[in-house]
């Protein structure tokens, strides 16, 4: 599979037009390359795969990057950006057209689960930074009831989010309100904007640009789930086993980089901007005050089985985070 294609089969008998729209809008966006150089034939390094495109995502590698972090570990690192959600990394890394990634922490838990043969080795977002924004009209969460919410996809981690932190308002998923899979966050905004869906998740600098246009902000989501790891770093088992020096290095590097960030904010937008990151980046270096503290490498075994339980995943812990390369990173830098 090529880094910037992506083959989709629509079946349009019965479709309306307007219906049809966001499923192109969804081809099109997940048919978009990481801001990385497409991968050369023969590249022996890394390819590292990402779930969005989004700043919070994006931004400590692009960091590891032109600060050389990764190169301080004899590393050549490639990414590869699949928009959809942590679904997609899975078969990415199974079919071996990467070795590592970075994703949301549901899907690959679930997908660890039933058996994927991949393992998390560290942690990226100790928290979140999520809101449920909604559309002009709406004052409350509780008017959500009869109406559409737009998540990433089924099985996304904005997708858990919402349905749980909407249970602890007393709305119960197809019976007060409907879930949406919308796409990433650009394709959500513009159903949001379209009056298509009536509230979305999002975060970081779309987040705060929806705000500053006048969209109510329903329910922060931080404050049901303060202690959840949000992305995780992962890579195939076979990967891992095999090359656990390059691992640690990928490690290292990635803790440097969201150092950096912590200390250097304005840098880290201009290092961001270098590697071609999409978007307004002063609107990203408000947003980074909100999210910066929790780009976090280390992950706590014990944060990792509370989010298993709460998914109703029982197996051990120890059968889905390989712990040691991570202590190793740590012990090292």
């Amino acid at each position: 599979m090529k880094a910037n294609e992506s083959r989709f089969h629509v079946k349009t008998r019965g479709i309306r037009a307007r219906k049809l729209i966001p499923l192109l809008c969804m081809f099109l966006f997940v048919s978009v390359a990481t801001p990385d150089p497409v991968m050369p034939a023969g590249f022996e390094g890394i390819t590292l795969g990402l779930v969005s495109i989004s700043w919070e995502t994006q931004l400590p590698v692009a960091v590891a990057q032109q600060a050389g972090f990764f190169k301080e570990q004899g590393l050549e690192v490639r990414s590869v950006t699949l928009g959809g959600g942590g679904r997609l990394m899975i078969p990415l890394l199974s079919s071996g057209d990467a070795q590592m990634a970075i994703s949301g922490t549901v899907a690959i838990l679930r997908g660890i689960s039933r058996g994927a043969p991949i393992v998390i080795v560290g942690g990226y977002r100790k928290s979140l930074d999520w809101a449920l924004l909604g559309a002009k009209e709406l004052k409350s969460v509780n008017e959500l009831k009869g109406k559409k919410v737009g998540v990433t996809a089924a099985g996304s981690m904005s997708e858990f989010l919402v349905i749980e932190a909407l249970k602890t308002k007393g709305l119960i998923r197809d019976q007060d309100y409907t879930i949406l899979p919308a796409g990433q966050e650009l394709l959500r905004v513009l159903g949001l904007k379209s009056g298509n869906l009536q509230a979305i998740p999002l975060s970081g600098g779309q987040k705060v640009l929806l705000e500053s246009e006048g969209y109510p902000k329903l329910m922060e989501l931080r404050s049901v789930f303060p202690n959840l790891p949000t992305s995780v770093v992962l890579g195939t088992k076979k990967f891992v086993a095999t090359n656990s020096n390059k691992v640690v290095g990928v490690l290292k590097a990635l803790s440097k980089a969201a150092n950096l960030i912590r200390k250097d904010k304005d840098r880290a937008i201009q290092m961001g901007k270098a590697q071609r990151l999409p978007g307004d980046a002063t609107v990203e270096r408000k947003a980074l005050d909100h999210y910066a503290e929790d780009l976090q490498v280390g992950l706590r075994k014990e944060d990792l089985a509370a989010f298993m339980k709460l998914l109703g995943i029982k197996e051990p812990v120890e059968d889905f985070f390989e712990e040691s390369l991570l202590a190793g990173a740590m012990a090292s830098r």
